[in-house]
């Protein structure tokens, strides 16, 4: 039995000789591939080993805090020097391979090496040469708008001793914008024009690319600033307290010198009267002299707001013959007191 159904099995396998050239003629005519259908990849994906994982979210929040920092110092300090205003912003951090960064620069490019204490490794402070220009217009009394010299081989000594004034108002104001984060000491080691001979980095190298728009009149130009990642590791760890876990650690000299920051801030402070609601038809036909009924008594506290948010009860009054608000209560927020505010 188990004989002729193998025989039967064989028999249903064979093809007939109608079958077997309709098959040769589908596939002398293209019709009948004659490949094997690729293997199913079960979710593979190819890995860079040389890519670093992302910059952590306690590190971007410092970092987006030194460079608002630093934009507005050196905004007042640059207008001052071209007298002329410039709007700098921030723009989003970038980690990339440091050939990624090189592979568009011109030649001629001003490239300076920087070495940032206590770090580990140099970093690049790029200048192009459009950027260059552009001050060296505004320096001899033009409005920035040229063109701009491009077609050179390189950099006179003149445009060398600007782009080195340059280059310290930067490390100048960088120190000071991450001075209540993380005290840098920056300095100017040399500078290339030419990317060949600035080899401070591997091709693969990961870097933290950290760059700023400037807006010179109708001109965009760009100030880049190229860390390698594994120097900026320490920074890292002490931005998010030293560790990688849910429980951390505030490191007190940090939150130290961010209160010392805070404290200069300047916030708005409001006193409201009352309120009252109306229709809009009673608004309509409000006038001059009109009186409006609020809804606090004459007898109550007022409340005193700090950025929308109330923190005082008191009453206003006259001191010194202008108006002024007593105190007499505080108003605690159980969101803020948990976190210590």
């Amino acid at each position: 039995m188990q004989g002729r159904h193998r025989e039967s099995m064989m028999a249903e396998k064979i093809l007939s000789q109608e079958e077997v050239d309709a098959l040769l003629k589908g596939v002398s005519d293209g019709k009948v591939s004659t490949q094997s259908a690729p293997a199913p990849s079960r979710g593979v994906r190819p890995y860079d080993f040389t890519s670093r994982d992302p910059i952590p979210h306690g590190g971007i929040s410092g970092f987006e805090f030194a460079h608002e920092r630093f934009a507005r110092f050196f905004k007042a300090t640059l207008s001052s020097v071209v007298r002329k205003e410039i709007k700098i912003q921030p723009m989003p951090i970038q980690v990339l391979p440091f050939k990624d960064l090189m592979k568009d620069a011109p030649a001629p490019i001003s490239l300076n090496l920087i070495k940032i204490d206590p770090l580990k490794g140099q970093a690049l402070i790029v200048v192009k040469p459009e950027l260059l220009y552009t001050l060296l217009e505004l320096l001899f009394g033009g409005n920035g708008q040229g063109p701009g010299k491009i077609a050179v081989t390189e950099f006179t000594p003149i445009e060398q001793r600007v782009i080195r004034r340059f280059v310290v108002m930067v490390l100048e104001e960088f120190q000071k914008a991450w001075t209540p984060l993380y005290p840098f000491k920056p300095s100017l080691v040399r500078s290339e024009t030419n990317p060949q001979f600035a080899n401070v980095m591997s091709p693969g190298e990961q870097i933290v690319k950290i760059s700023f728009k400037l807006e010179i009149e109708d001109q965009k130009r760009e100030i880049i600033l190229a860390i390698p990642f594994t120097s900026l590791e320490p920074v890292f760890e002490k931005l998010v307290g030293g560790s990688t876990g849910t429980a951390r650690e505030v490191d007190p000299e940090w939150a130290a010198r961010l209160r010392a920051e805070m404290a200069d801030c300047r916030v708005s402070v409001t006193a409201e009267l009352g309120g009252a609601v109306l229709t809009v038809e009673e608004i309509t036909r409000l006038a001059v002299g009109d009186i409006i009924i609020l809804e606090k008594g004459v007898d109550e506290d007022l409340e005193m707001k700090v950025e929308g948010r109330p923190k005082f009860r008191g009453h206003p009054g006259l001191h010194r013959g202008k108006p002024a608000f007593q105190i007499t209560s505080l108003i605690y927020d159980r969101r803020e007191a948990q976190h210590g505010r």
